[in-house]
């Protein structure tokens, strides 16, 4: 397939991430069909000329719509658009092959909705530039990527159902995080990213249905600036290594049926995990709860905490730390842990070996 719009794409030189290069390795030159009175294809347009020509929003929504329905890769490939607002909401896409609908390093300047829709193939929209991202009760059968890409907006995911793979792998999100009530079905990795504003994960359950290493919700160095939520989330296998929480970070009542890392992140805010399972697996290799050399800057609350085998050696806690009728079902290892305020162990119950060497309690 080769049509004759003029678009291309220079990898060298459009890059929009300023940390990892863009996953084309050389110049893309746009394979569809220019506008009868343009050199480029509506997608390629400015939203300028497209509204000198009469071309409205539905129009351009209907040729990305084709795109996707299009036969093997480059049919489906719209690297660069150029959108308004993007509405594929309600919709069910799908193709006879297994290529991505790709709109890596695309800009939507409004909204991006694929809200109550059915994608059952692959989407790439890695080194995106977004406004505002809806994709509220939409349900992905394949892999998702939006790794690099940059969201201006809001970004609602609530009640999504991704059944595939996703990553989101350095993604920057200046405006609110709606992941309430999703569901993910495989491997989710958010490691690099980036929340300038609040973060919301209540309910949300990483299953990683198709795996059984122990990745399945990877938030590895992840900078949370405002205060992040995952109440009554439910992780298999749950990676917080090196992540920072700079406002309050709620974990009440989240469910950890595999192993929770946490080794040497930061909590600058309060931290709250008051009811919060975990529960462990037959990984011997990682400990069920690890709290390994984390520094907790504000008050850390782990009241009715259920925990398998935990490890808070080296953990250094600032501010008032609760254990109050929290269980250790298996060994606690506190090692070297410094409080530096007030301790509560009331009504803590430990059922094996607690080590409690070297620790030093303030307040």
């Amino acid at each position: 397939m080769r049509g004759d719009c003029s678009y291309t794409f220079d990898p060298d030189s459009g890059s929009r991430s300023a940390d990892r290069d863009s996953s084309l390795t050389e110049p893309w030159s746009c394979p569809h069909e220019a506008h009868d009175d343009s050199e480029y294809c509506v997608v390629h347009m400015s939203p300028e000329a497209r509204d000198d020509l009469g071309i409205d929003d539905r129009a351009v929504a209907a040729a990305v719509e084709r795109a996707a329905e299009a036969e093997g890769r480059e049919g489906k490939q719209l690297i660069g658009g150029n959108f308004e607002d993007l509405d594929l909401s309600y919709l069910v896409l799908e193709t006879g092959d297994q290529f991505p609908l790709d709109l890596r390093h695309a800009t939507v300047a409004g909204t991006l909705s694929l809200a109550t829709a059915e994608l059952r193939q692959p989407l790439d929209l890695r080194h995106a530039s977004i406004g505002d991202v809806a994709f509220e009760e939409a349900v992905f059968r394949e892999f998702v990527d939006i790794s690099d890409a940059e969201i201006d907006g809001e970004f609602d995911a609530a009640h999504a159902t991704f059944v595939g793979d996703v990553d989101l792998i350095g993604t920057r999100f200046r405006g609110p995080v709606s992941l309430e009530e999703g569901r993910f079905h495989g491997d989710t990795c958010l490691r690099f990213t980036e929340y300038e504003a609040a973060a919301v994960f209540d309910g949300v359950e990483f299953r990683g249905d198709a795996n059984l290493l122990d990745d399945d919700a990877c938030l590895e160095d992840a900078v949370f600036h405002e205060r992040a939520s995952f109440r009554k989330a439910e992780f298999r296998y749950a990676d917080f290594v090196g992540a920072t929480f700079e406002a309050v970070a709620d974990f009440d009542e989240a469910t950890f049926t595999g192993d929770g890392e946490f080794r040497e992140t930061r909590f600058e805010g309060d931290a709250s995990f008051r009811g919060a399972e975990f529960r462990g697996d037959m990984n011997v290799e990682i400990d069920d709860a690890d709290f390994s050399g984390p520094a907790f800057g504000g008050d850390a609350d782990f009241t009715n905490g259920q925990f398998a085998l935990a490890n808070f050696a080296g953990a250094t806690f600032a501010g008032e730390t609760l254990f109050t009728e929290a269980a250790f079902e298996e060994d606690a290892d506190f090692r070297g842990t410094t409080f530096e305020s007030a301790l509560d162990l009331t009504e803590a119950r430990f059922r094996e070996d607690a080590d409690l060497s070297g620790v030093s309690v303030g307040g």
